[in-house]
């Protein structure tokens, strides 16, 4: 399915916010009314309020559009090849699609129930109930799922078997989020449970947010193919978006996220990034949560059927 998953041609879209027209941009006004829309090659775009209200887009080339009322009600549309939209309410309403090259269209009512349709063969549909917690599993062909345990804690491992085209999000029983767009070319965002946000824009055209839990939002640009995250405290992130295109993410018991992303074993990492160019000899510390601590050569661990060369800071 590796040939489904294209880029694409640059779209541009715009919609009014507060009698304004706004193009390529996240606006959430006092009332936490959000409108937003996608963003033209630039993924990972985010805006998270101090009460817990998260609007996430992780979009690339083709816009998608989203509205997120004060109430908790949200209507989320993603249109056209543009994988990796979310809405999240402040009151755990999350409505979710992952879509490639179909349209589809969900609805969550304030009290967190979801309405989903105009699903077809390429996408992922999930389901959060009155509590938040996310039911998963009407996946298909290119995507892989995600089970919440009643407390949002996660079951199981972020799919390994995702190949070239998903992405996905699990969202806890309080409120909290975590969404990956797996490969080469989207974002990975999560918001700890007080609405903090930790995201990182893993390809090409990207940048990296953090936001505290206060709403405050901090960016910086990152390079072409790789970036990594750290947060520490309650609920909060240890991870590290590594090479090529894929990411596995574990909740503990408290819904915390441990995120680090795989090359070799699970998905076709050559068929995927055959034309980016990585150092075989580039080595990952990753420190989680100070109980593991491991420098990790890749060219030893993995058998990569592509010539790496270059290398990423």
């Amino acid at each position: 399915m590796s040939s489904v998953y294209r880029y694409f041609s640059p779209g541009a879209t715009s919609t009014a916010a507060a009698g304004a027209t706004v193009t390529g941009a996240v606006v959430m006004d006092a009332a936490g009314t959000s409108v937003q829309i996608g963003f033209l090659e630039i993924p990972g775009a985010s805006n998270a309020a101090g009460s817990g209200s998260l609007v996430s887009s992780a979009v690339l080339q083709i816009p998608a559009s989203g509205i997120l009322a004060g109430s908790g009600s949200s209507l989320l549309s993603s249109l056209l090849e543009v994988p990796g939209a979310s809405v999240l309410a402040g009151a755990g309403s999350s409505s979710f699609i992952g879509i490639l090259n179909i349209p589809a269209a969900m609805v969550a009512a304030g009290d967190g129930s979801l309405t989903a349709g105009g699903f077809l063969t390429i996408l992922s549909a999930m389901v959060a109930d009155g509590n938040g917690d996310l039911v998963a599993g009407a996946i298909d062909i290119v995507d892989a799922s995600a089970i919440m345990a009643g407390q949002g804690d996660l079951i199981g491992a972020y799919p390994g078997a995702a190949t070239v085209v998903l992405a996905s999000a699990i969202m806890a029983g309080q409120g909290d989020t975590a969404m990956s767009a797996l490969p080469i070319i989207l974002a990975n965002m999560v918001a700890a449970g007080q609405g903090d946000l930790l995201g990182s824009g893993v390809a090409v055209v990207l940048g990296e947010m953090a936001a505290d839990g206060q709403g405050d939002i901090s960016a910086s640009g990152l390079s072409t193919a790789l970036a990594a995250m750290v947060a520490k405290g309650q609920g909060d992130l240890v991870a590290a978006a590594l090479m090529l295109a894929l990411a596995n993410m574990i909740a503990d018991g408290q819904g915390d996220m441990i995120l680090a992303a795989l090359v070799g074993d699970e998905i076709a990492a050559a068929s995927i990034i055959s034309t980016i160019n990585l150092e075989a000899e580039y080595n990952l510390s990753l420190l989680l949560d100070g109980i593991f601590d491991r420098s990790v050569p890749l060219e030893s661990e993995f058998d990569m059927s592509v010539d790496l060369v270059g290398s990423i800071p």
